[in-house]
């Protein structure tokens, strides 16, 4: 932008803010800005999830963003490669199941201490709501608590409950501008239920193409068809929809 300044509505996204602080900020104080994780900071981040201490994933978390990285880069290089170590070192019996549950919803509690700790976005109110739950009797929930944390850096609102009701999500729906339902699934269990959701959603949602996808592993593929869902590879598809259909107002970018 000219000059370097605000924009004139004063609005940043998290990607400007990110921009800003690499580039103007952080070197002005004199703090030197990494383009990602050490390759220490996952195992370190999955050793303290192990031991349930979110106040000493806190600081780590803080000290990486003090590094000067974004968000993002925290969540997809840091805590999302923590959690697949954790699963990693289980499949491998380095870890025992409680060990491996335990690391894995501290690694969700951190995820929840650092949504209570960001401002809503303001463009949230044009972009519209995302919400994000799991398939009744789906026990691997941190992946939705990662989603919600990108999506409101890139200016979604979002609704997280893992456990979430059909009665719960129509009701969300009905009242909220809805541009997105996303599920997580690896028990494909329930279609007869979820088929039903999917209908009711776009029955009763106050956002006439809102989209309903299903995430999770690629064996997912034939159960999103079937429940009448799509099926989306992560975060960038999922953006990507939303942007090709025009749900949400504003650039995503």
């Amino acid at each position: 932008r000219a000059g370097g300044g605000v924009p004139p509505t004063g609005v940043l996204s998290g990607a400007e803010v990110d921009h800003l602080l690499a580039t103007t900020v952080l070197p002005v104080l004199g703090v030197a800005v990494r383009g990602g994780p050490t390759d220490a900071e996952p195992r370190e981040i999955g050793d303290r999830a192990r031991e349930g201490d979110v106040p000493a994933l806190s600081r780590i978390v803080a000290g990486m963003a003090a590094a000067g990285l974004t968000r993002r880069t925290v969540l997809l290089d840091g805590i999302a490669p923590a959690a697949r170590l954790l699963g990693q070192l289980w499949c491998e019996d380095e870890l025992t199941w409680m060990d491996t549950t335990l690391g894995l919803s501290t690694l969700e509690r951190l995820l929840v201490v650092l949504a209570h700790g960001t401002p809503p976005c303001e463009l949230a109110r044009t972009r519209g709501l995302v919400i994000l739950f799991a398939e009744p009797g789906e026990q691997h929930t941190l992946s939705i608590r990662i989603l919600a944390e990108l999506f409101r850096e890139a200016g979604f609102g979002t609704h997280v409950e893992p456990s979430m009701t059909h009665e719960g999500v129509v009701a969300v729906v009905r009242r909220e501008h809805v541009v997105m339902v996303g599920m997580t699934t690896t028990t494909r269990s329930h279609a007869d239920a979820m088929h039903r959701l999917v209908d009711d959603v776009r029955r009763f949602s106050r956002s006439p193409d809102v989209l309903f996808v299903v995430g999770g592993p690629r064996e997912n593929i034939g159960y999103a068809q079937a429940i009448g869902a799509d099926y989306c590879t992560g975060f960038e598809d999922a953006l990507a929809r939303l942007g090709a259909t025009g749900r949400g107002a504003g650039s995503l970018e």
